[in-house]
């Protein structure tokens, strides 16, 4: 099930990658890295700012043991800078 997920995610079929893998984590809820490559795809495929955060927010909390230095805290406050950003408003940044 997750091969085909990544397989959907390879042709750029984003939604339906994200959707297909959540399938397959619900009945392997140990699988915490298919919630960081759902996070991975809503952020470069898909561009949704919200659906990354919120995948890689899940993905951090499962994995209580991650090094403080792994790239899921940095994708994490990036996100939420762009988010808070974008909130603003277009004329109040690039």
């Amino acid at each position: 099930m997750a091969a085909m997920g990544y397989s959907l995610e390879g042709t750029q079929k984003g939604q339906e990658a994200v959707a297909q893998l959540a399938k397959t984590y619900e009945m392997c809820p140990k699988e915490h890295e298919l919630v960081f490559s759902m996070g991975m795809i809503c952020m470069g495929q898909l561009r949704d700012n919200q659906c990354a955060l919120k995948h890689f927010t899940s993905y951090a909390q499962a994995k209580k043991k991650l090094d403080k230095g792994h790239q899921v805290y940095e994708y994490i406050r990036s996100l939420k800078e762009q988010i808070e950003m974008e909130a603003q408003g277009p004329e109040d940044y690039p």
